[in-house]
């Protein structure tokens, strides 16, 4: 899965299971073991985040956007 966040935002990853869960950030486990991870994006960048059961495995590629970077709505046309 792929998802976007601002810069200092938190988003909640969660995983369903009664087991210990190994998480990890850019391929670094992290300390804890738990079902749900909370991460906060300091650096723009793409991070990705894993979580393993076991021989099992869930990834998510988080974009980390720069707050001041704005989207063009739809329905604003694009000039040219």
């Amino acid at each position: 899965d792929a998802l976007n966040i601002t810069k200092g935002e938190n988003k909640v990853f969660a995983v369903s299971t009664t087991q210990s869960v190994e998480w990890f950030v850019d391929n670094v486990k992290i300390n804890h073991t738990q079902s749900t991870y909370q991460f906060t994006g300091e650096l723009i960048k793409v991070y990705e985040i894993k979580a393993k059961i076991g021989s099992t495995q869930k990834i998510w590629f988080v974009s980390v956007l720069d707050p001041s970077v704005l989207t063009v709505p739809a329905d604003v046309p694009e000039i040219v």
